[in-house]
């Protein structure tokens, strides 16, 4: 809990049928007029049981959902939240992608999660946008960014200008090696993270371990990177 009404919930191992699909970090903003979430949540159930701890803290209402990217766990919960009268946020390229894999990705979620796949399935984003977005809570603005090509090819993060926190998503990683997928750009991601840096976060939601800064995440990510390149064109290079 950072103490401006700013909550992430961090999560370090990967989604297994007991933790419900719970995969990545999941967090949320309080305004004055209702809540914002950061990320659907691997599943329906996973979504339900994170909405019970938010009622802990808060009962305004879930006004608005953003999805970090395409993957199941940002976007499988998006069917409780829909239930809950939420507008769906993501990037443009999240909503193609999602048009184009959804089936794949909930099918890979169903075999995981069994019985408790109960409720889940795709659901689009209601607003998508190309370079930012400005969501007005009443008393707390929240801006969702987009930096280039990261991770994914649509990682965004949300930004709040004034208390200088970012929930960076997969843009960075803490205590949790990242992962190079097939369409992972690692020079974009670098241009990406320096994009996203220009900010001056204090604090770093990361998408994947716990809340820190810009200087621990930039060393888990940036650092490993380039760490990685390097060694990479060493082996390209000498042929060992």
């Amino acid at each position: 809990v950072t103490g401006v009404q700013t909550c992430a919930l961090p999560i370090f191992g990967p989604g297994t049928y007991e933790n419900t699909g719970h995969n990545n970090n999941l967090g949320f903003v309080i305004g004055n007029d209702g809540v914002l979430v950061w990320n659907g949540g691997g599943s329906y159930l996973l979504a339900k049981a994170f909405h019970e701890e938010i009622k802990k803290i808060t009962d305004k209402p879930i006004k608005f959902v953003v999805y970090e990217n395409s993957q199941g766990h940002a976007s499988l919960g998006g069917s409780y939240w829909k239930e809950q009268g939420a507008t769906i946020i993501a990037h443009e390229i999240a909503k193609d992608e999602l048009i184009k894999q959804g089936k794949e990705i909930a099918q890979s979620a169903q075999k995981k999660l069994k019985d408790k796949f109960l409720g889940t399935k795709i659901v689009l984003p209601d607003i998508t946008f190309k370079d930012s977005y400005t969501i007005d809570l009443g008393g707390k603005i929240v801006e969702a960014k987009y930096f280039g090509y990261a991770h994914e090819h649509s990682d965004i993060a949300i930004w709040l200008p004034k208390e200088k926190i970012a929930f960076a998503g997969d843009l960075a990683f803490y205590q949790r090696m990242l992962p190079i997928f097939k369409i992972t750009e690692t020079k974009k991601w670098l241009e990406a993270w320096d994009n996203f840096e220009k900010l001056g976060a204090v604090i770093v939601v990361p998408g994947h371990g716990d809340v820190t800064d810009l200087d621990h995440t930039r060393k888990h990510t940036r650092d490993y990177l380039l760490h990685l390149r390097k060694k990479v064109a060493e082996i390209i290079v000498t042929g060992k």
